[in-house]
């Protein structure tokens, strides 16, 4: 949530639409940003499946999930 700027209460809605973003960036314009941040190259993976495991495999409505928490 921190990486993609968005505050602790974002809904999953809003942590998919920032990996969207984030993801239709060309690397080479994430590069300098992302070498302080370790595994920034696996985000775009990360906040869908983890998303998806939430809503399809745990059943999870969004109103039940507060993804910044932790």
């Amino acid at each position: 949530m921190h990486y993609f700027g968005l505050a602790e209460d974002a809904t999953l809605e809003q942590l998919l639409a920032a990996n969207r973003r984030f993801c239709a960036t060309p690397w080479s314009e994430l590069a300098a940003g992302a070498a302080a941040v370790k595994n920034t190259d696996r985000y775009c993976f990360r906040a869908h499946y983890v998303t998806q495991l939430l809503r399809d495999g745990l059943q999870l409505l969004d109103s039940q999930v507060q993804a910044g928490l932790g």
